[in-house]
């Protein structure tokens, strides 16, 4: 079986509202778009939830209501690479600078910090590069992904079925 062509180009965005009922559609296109490209569920579940963790600590922390804010998502596909910007106009925070690494190396307890920066850590693993800039009062994530064998769905033996979205997701 030979592997799709990938197109030269593709650009999708999206516009999230910030309530977390909003990721399924973003999540489910995604899917459609892997599906389409011939990634494997592997690669579709490491971007969709590089995107989840992103957002959700948005949700939850960037902003002080859950009312009239919103989260654009575009998504540049070019040959083997992934490059997923999101922007919002939630408080300034950058994942990069602004959250230490956790402490992996000791118990949870044992920990300064028992919560937080795992997330961001797991999306600092999943993607090949992220980068953080504030401007015009929005954050701006940048984050890239190569989709060379990891997302050839044809050459990945062990493929991670993405979990459908749950209720309110």
């Amino acid at each position: 079986m030979q592997q799709k062509e990938r197109k030269a180009m593709i650009r999708r965005s999206y516009k999230l509202t910030n309530s977390q009922g909003t990721m399924a559609g973003l999540v489910a296109s995604l899917r459609n778009l892997g599906s389409e490209q011939g990634w494997s569920d592997k690669c579709v579940y490491q971007i969709t939830l590089a995107l989840d963790e992103i957002i959700t600590n948005i949700l939850q922390y960037g902003y002080q209501s859950a009312e009239g804010y919103e989260i654009d998502v575009a998504v540049e596909i070019t040959g083997q690479q992934a490059r997923l910007e999101v922007r919002d106009n939630a408080r300034p925070f950058n994942p990069i600078g602004d959250v230490s690494e956790p402490e992996l190396d000791k118990p949870l307890l044992e920990r300064k910090r028992c919560v937080g920066g795992m997330g961001v850590h797991l999306v600092r693993s999943i993607m090949n590069s992220i980068a953080y800039r504030y401007e015009n009062g929005r954050n701006i994530l940048t984050m890239e992904k190569d989709l060379g064998s990891l997302c050839n769905a044809e050459k990945c033996h062990n493929p991670v079925r993405v979990p459908e979205p749950q209720g309110g997701e």
